[in-house]
């Protein structure tokens, strides 16, 4: 049975029966689960809503780890790159193009030589012959790891702004404006938004420590910058 299905026969069993009861007892936490007849066809109908939603849910959840798993293709060389580059597409672009990161894109670059290569008005220029020293090195690797982490906990933060969504139009369909008459709903109600709130919670805090991280190596990237010998 679809969800749209099922919400539509909680609301008529609602419409029909728990609208016009005047029963005191309906009042109490667990009467209508247990002891009303309607409640418990209700109560079953809710269970299976939710058996339905998570289940689509981890279906989802499966399709969009394929579409990331299936990302496209793209050949990584070194004439790949340079031809790119003659675009004057950033790194971080081109790192995107090929399918993968853009530390991952700096690790290929080391080993085509082309380490601190840049363009500058559409002609090739070589960085400096001096190597960085470790510590500046390690520094520019966390930083760019730190870029990446940044951009996939956006992406989070967007898929959950879209869950939100998706939940209140699932609340929305539910008590179609009423309220919930049973435990159950009045149930999937909160355990939903509390899911929300945890990973909301949980993913801000993440994002926060990993803007104050990046504050700090974007300081001392720019103090090393400015004594770097020329």
């Amino acid at each position: 049975m679809a969800r749209v299905e099922i919400v539509k026969r909680i609301n008529d069993l609602e419409d029909r029966h728990c609208e016009t009861c005047d029963r005191p007892k309906r009042k109490l936490s667990n009467y209508c689960a247990t002891q009303c007849e309607v409640g418990k066809k209700i109560k079953v109908l809710g269970d299976h809503l939710l058996e339905k939603t998570n289940s689509e849910r981890k279906k989802k959840a499966e399709r969009v780890k394929k579409v990331s798993q299936a990302a496209v293709n793209v050949e990584v060389s070194k004439e790949k790159y340079l031809s790119l580059k003659e675009l004057e597409l950033s790194d971080y672009k081109i790192a995107s193009k090929f399918g993968i990161t853009p530390a991952k894109l700096s690790s290929y670059k080391k080993g085509w030589g082309l380490e601190g290569f840049s363009l500058k008005k559409g002609k090739k220029q070589e960085a400096l012959s001096q190597e960085p020293n470790s510590s500046f090195q390690e520094l520019k690797s966390k930083l760019s790891q730190i870029m990446d982490e940044n951009e996939s906990l956006k992406q989070e933060v967007e898929t959950l702004r879209s869950k939100k969504v998706e939940l209140l139009d699932q609340i929305s369909s539910l008590r179609s404006d009423k309220e919930s008459n049973t435990q159950k709903v009045a149930n999937v109600k909160q355990q939903l938004a509390e899911e929300y709130e945890e990973e909301m919670a949980k993913v801000e805090g993440e994002l926060q420590k990993y803007k104050e991280l990046y504050k700090t190596l974007a300081a001392a990237f720019a103090a090393h910058l400015v004594h770097e010998p020329q």
